[in-house]
């Protein structure tokens, strides 16, 4: 309609701008790593700084929720808490999840959603293609997630993957074996908060919240 169509061309030349400056988090994590490749840093073997989280026996009557692959968000650092699948069998051997665990996915094709679990995922449980960690005092969750989401690990990673190329998985011992260098844990936030906040400062939700209410005026 005529009333809304100079309205209409704002809106749609302020989309074109977010979609030209659209970048996916991990690609802005690759970048972030890259221009911290001059910073001093430390090298560590990863079985040294992260603990792998052993299955507990599980015998509560309490609800269990499961982390799947498909709730570790390429475009979030932390774990999706929605969409969560409930766990009947909660009898047996199980990886519980506590709060800021690194779930590592055992699909080469998936480690791009290695994620951080949160206080709302805490007591939930991973599934048999998840790995959970733990990580020590040397190395934030967050800044491990970003490593294991970047280019540089991923070609680390798929020069110890087994499998058919389809599905190669990745096992814990080639995992553990990785060296990593890293800076010091002030450094290592800067860089989460530069890499979130360049996320949030370009995220196309706010834009799509826009045009989903001048849809709706159309209607």
């Amino acid at each position: 309609p005529k009333q809304h169509e100079k309205e209409a061309k704002e809106l749609y030349e302020k989309m074109m701008v977010k979609y030209d400056q659209y970048k996916t988090l991990n690609q802005i994590i690759d970048e972030e790593l890259e221009k911290s490749n001059n910073i001093d840093k430390k090298e560590y073997k990863i079985e040294n700084i992260m603990e792998y989280k052993r299955p507990v026996v599980l015998n509560g009557e309490k609800e269990v929720k499961q982390v799947k692959i498909i709730n570790l968000n390429s475009e979030s650092l932390y774990v999706n808490e929605e969409g969560l699948d409930t766990f009947d069998e909660k009898q047996g051997r199980h990886n519980l999840i506590n709060n800021s665990d690194i779930l590592i996915p055992r699909m080469l094709d998936s480690i791009y959603r290695t994620s951080v679990a949160d206080s709302n995922i805490e007591g939930c449980i991973s599934n048999q293609f998840i790995y959970t960690y733990s990580a020590n005092d040397v190395i934030l969750p967050e800044y491990m997630a970003m490593l294991f989401r970047s280019s540089e690990m991923k070609e680390k990673l798929e020069a110890v993957a087994t499998g058919p190329k389809v599905r190669r998985m990745i096992k814990r011992d080639a995992i553990e074996s990785v060296n990593i260098k890293l800076p010091t844990l002030e450094v290592q936030q800067n860089i989460i908060d530069t890499v979130l906040n360049k996320a949030k400062e370009i995220s196309l939700n706010e834009i799509s919240i826009e045009k989903n209410r001048f849809e709706d005026k159309l209607v």
